[in-house]
């Protein structure tokens, strides 16, 4: 299947009327972005065994990675949870609401499918267990200076960008503030989300005093911009 075919599957292009639409879903439910150096990219698979050859190659002329966009559509259903076909801004208006954020550094040590569960947490000197609670997984959550939460974006028309997916780390006396960048949200010529990764810097927040890696999961008080994402619209 070429790239042309591959689009024109995906698109579902069909007349169809507003009327008959049920409801209406994102995909695919789970995408990858990849980290890159470069400010150039190129869009994931969007098809089984379609392999997305960028033109150029994954490096660009200064060989810097590029980096690999997440493609987000949306589709209308009828009530029988038939496809209708896609809702693009020819004819609808999209409007994205995107959360991403990091919290691996605010969770517990990692322990691997062969180890017992543990409850010693990552960076404990921060915001560690309150003297007498239950320690439990969702506590975590509240570790408000290990998070790196850009907080919810909204983008919408078409070819938009510089949707900044900013955060901050730290704000502890064991670890200082900072900035750090998760990625970028752009849309297509048809209004579709395209999630871009970051640059894929990890670094010491607290310098290089005494804070060597020596774990290939656990390393505390370094930072890295990888994220999980929640994509939402409306239509």
């Amino acid at each position: 299947m070429t790239r042309k075919e591959t689009s024109k599957a995906l698109s579902l292009k069909m007349a169809f009327n507003p009327e008959d639409i049920a409801y209406a879903d994102i995909y695919p439910p789970i995408n990858v972005a990849r980290v890159g150096d470069s400010d150039k990219y190129f869009i994931g698979s969007e098809v089984p065994g379609v392999e997305p050859i960028p033109d150029g190659g994954f490096k660009d002329e200064d060989q810097k990675i590029k980096k690999q966009a997440a493609r987000f559509r949306v589709y209308a259903f009828d009530k029988d949870s038939k496809p209708l076909g896609e809702i693009t801004n020819d004819g609808y208006s999209l409007n994205w609401k995107v959360h991403v954020a990091n919290k691996k550094a605010s969770w517990v040590i990692f322990r691997g499918k062969y180890r017992p569960e543990t409850w010693e947490l990552r960076n404990a000197n921060v915001q560690g267990w309150p003297e007498g609670q239950e320690k439990n997984y969702e506590y975590t959550n509240t570790r408000t200076d290990l998070i790196i939460d850009p907080g919810e974006k909204v983008i919408e028309g078409v070819n938009a960008k510089d949707v900044f997916l900013d955060g901050k780390f730290g704000n502890d006396k064991e670890i200082p503030l900072k900035d750090v960048r998760l990625g970028e949200l752009r849309t297509d010529d048809q209004g579709r989300l395209l999630v871009l990764a970051s640059d894929g810097h990890s670094f010491s927040a607290v310098g290089d005093s005494d804070k060597d890696l020596d774990s290939e999961f656990d390393n505390d008080g370094w930072v890295s911009v990888y994220v999980g994402a929640l994509g939402l619209y409306e239509g």
